[in-house]
């Protein structure tokens, strides 16, 4: 007679990464872990033949826009916070403790703050430049380099937008601020997805992600014109006005598949 074994066609158990810390949703096989504020990504597992690697979007806070005083004239946008897409990361040293750190959008005339997690980090958005009167060029006035640079305004040396890219990136993590246009408005931020405009003072050049399992556009510059904060946990910059509009705050997210 013969016997079949019944273990004969199955196959070991896959190791998958665990974690915790964020939070937590589920899409489809895979976990997606969202920190809006600074915490700690806890990996208890580090994984095996099922996974062992993550997903990562770290995205910097935005920087505020200039202040534009002067005869009604707006300030430039605030360049966007710097935006990375890790596709591929192994946690450095497997089942640990991470440091996550979000980055704060920029508040009157100041960049945004750096976002990081396990020697990953982008750069803050750059500050929009700012008119203050004919002759003077107090503080705030030029454009700040950033992940994402911040717009140029109306007069002299202020019309020449921040530049992007700062943490000098492959690929870049941001884009140069617009130059000023016409009409006495300012120019909008660099963007992820491009430079802020020179002929126009909206930006537009945001980075449409779909890491949480839903599609969102991140680190957008702010406008030349009409003001605003940038939106929290986006890393957008605030736009133009006649006072400074804070930049929205950071984000990282993190996504890894736990099972099959």
């Amino acid at each position: 007679m013969n016997i079949v074994n019944p273990y004969r066609f199955s196959s070991p158990a896959l190791d998958y990464i665990a974690a915790s810390g964020g939070t937590v949703t589920t899409d489809g096989d895979y976990k997606v872990h969202v920190f809006n504020s600074s915490g700690t990504f806890t990996v208890t597992d580090a994984g095996g033949a099922g996974s062992s690697t993550v997903e990562l979007l770290v995205v910097a806070g935005g920087g505020s826009s200039g202040e534009g005083r002067l005869y009604m004239m707006y300030g430039g946008g605030g360049g966007a916070g710097g935006y990375r897409n890790i596709t591929s990361h192994t946690p450095s040293s497997g089942a640990a403790a991470y440091s996550v750190v979000i980055g704060a959008g920029g508040n009157v005339l100041s960049s945004g703050g750096i976002s990081s997690i396990d020697g990953i980090s982008s750069s803050g958005g750059g500050y929009g430049s700012g008119v203050y009167t004919w002759g003077s060029a107090g503080e705030g006035y030029y454009a700040v380099a950033g992940g994402s640079g911040g717009g140029g305004s109306y007069y002299g040396g202020g019309s020449s937008g921040g530049s992007g890219n700062s943490g000098g990136y492959t690929p870049a993590e941001g884009n140069d601020g617009g130059d000023y246009n016409a009409g006495g408005q300012g120019a909008p931020g660099g963007g992820a997805g491009g430079a802020g405009s020179d002929s126009s003072t909206t930006a537009g050049n945001g980075s449409s992600n779909d890491i949480t399992g839903s599609s969102t556009t991140y680190a957008t510059g702010g406008n030349g014109s009409g003001g605003g904060a940038g939106t929290a946990n986006t890393g957008n910059g605030g736009s133009g006005s006649q006072s400074s509009d804070n930049g929205g705050s950071g984000v990282v997210i993190v996504r890894y598949k736990f099972q099959n």
